[in-house]
């Protein structure tokens, strides 16, 4: 707003597709920042004594040398955390009439926020980065079978996985094209990211 002036602002309240939207916007970014996070630490390789055979050293090179790696590790968290907490069923009538997005939404999301990122940002052909999410999907799912049985050995059921990541495309297609019609409010509103130096680094 300009100098002694107060911006005001009123509108009716969210609808659940607009906060579906909200929450879809806070994913998209949150994916960007783990995905700019882990390229950063990648350029640490010099600073840290990664070539040693310390726990430090090991995990680097598990999690960082190969940036297919770091991409599948990071897919894997976030799917997992979602699918514990997740149903076997999803309902497009269901989701629709609460704001917030329910896990296999997310999930659904989840797998095609990280394809256009391998297309986008490993130049992998669209066939090849849905193959890639699709085999780390399907990694996430046994680890989830087997947390479940106590042998340790689960058997994989897809049936109502593939179902809701089917029904989950065209669900999502309406909450993307609600989503560009705020684009203008958040970028009125939003806040400004603003990067400091630590205060070591401003007394060096």
């Amino acid at each position: 707003a300009a100098e002694g002036k107060t911006l005001l602002f009123s509108r009716l309240p969210l609808t659940p597709l607009e906060k579906q939207a909200v929450e879809l916007d806070a994913d998209c970014g949150a994916i960007e920042w783990t995905l700019e996070y882990t390229e950063l630490i990648r350029g640490w390789r010099e600073k840290l004594n990664v070539e040693s055979d310390d726990s430090l050293g090991t995990s680097w090179r598990a999690f960082y040398e190969d940036p297919l790696q770091t991409i599948r590790f990071t897919f894997f968290a976030s799917y997992l955390t979602l699918r514990v907490i997740s149903g076997n069923i999803w309902h497009p009538e269901l989701q629709i009439s609460i704001g917030q997005p329910l896990p296999p939404f997310r999930m659904g999301l989840l797998m095609k926020l990280y394809a256009e990122a391998l297309a986008t940002h490993f130049g992998a052909s669209e066939s090849d980065a849905r193959n890639f999410v699709y085999s780390w999907c399907l990694e996430a799912e046994k680890a989830y079978a087997d947390l479940q049985e106590k042998s340790g050995e689960g058997q994989v059921e897809l049936k109502g996985i593939d179902d809701f990541f089917v029904n989950v495309g065209n669900y999502a297609n309406l909450v993307i094209e609600v989503l560009e019609k705020l684009e203008d409010e958040f970028r009125v509103f939003a806040l400004q990211e603003k990067v400091t130096l630590s205060p070591s680094k401003l007394r060096s």
